[in-house]
């Protein structure tokens, strides 16, 4: 008969805030020469001020198909900078998703066998940690420049980056560690 255990949200916090983290860490080691030698993203950084360290932020947050908003030199329209800038791999698309299991792993490996509809339930733990970081992330993302900021549109950043990849990730990976 399978044990219970109390919903892990010590674990979903730390393991969560260690996704986005080298989440973004990994992004920005590997895209950041790309992100300096595109001519978008020099254009967009001489319009709000923006440095590498923000640019390679909102391709983070594109990797997760989050949007960003660009000044109105650009239309003030949203972009997703994966799919815009030139030498960006559609690779780092995998980055997320591959981290938010693994983070989801972590939340169940070691624990108890739990039946598979509680080991999922536990994976959305990982939200409580990807959430935060994802909200602060994006609050430091954004520029503002003469009363128009530009950065990473708050609807997907709560929706998609902080909700939606953690919710959908997290149990996937919670079932493989329940297995582990």
């Amino acid at each position: 008969m399978a044990s219970t255990a109390p919903f892990p949200v010590a674990r979903g916090v730390a393991s969560g805030v260690c996704a986005w983290l080298a989440g973004y860490l990994l992004v920005y080691a590997l895209a950041v020469s790309a992100v300096r030698s595109s001519t978008l993203a020099q254009l967009i950084g001489a319009t709000t001020g923006g440095e590498d360290w923000r640019l390679v932020g909102w391709l983070f947050y594109s990797t997760h198909f989050s949007e960003s908003t660009v000044p109105e030199l650009f239309g003030g329209e949203t972009i997703n900078l994966v799919s815009v800038m030139t030498g960006a791999s559609v690779l780092l698309l995998a980055i997320p998703p591959s981290l938010l299991v693994l983070a989801g792993v972590a939340v169940r490996a070691g624990g108890p066998t739990l039946p598979t509809t509680t080991a999922a339930t536990h994976g959305l733990a990982v939200v409580l940690g990807y959430l935060p970081a994802a909200l602060l992330g994006g609050i430091v993302l954004t520029v503002g420049t003469s009363g128009v900021s530009a950065g990473p549109t708050p609807f997907s950043v709560i929706g998609l980056v902080g909700i939606a990849y953690p919710a959908v990730f997290g149990p996937l990976g919670a079932l493989i560690g329940n297995r582990l």
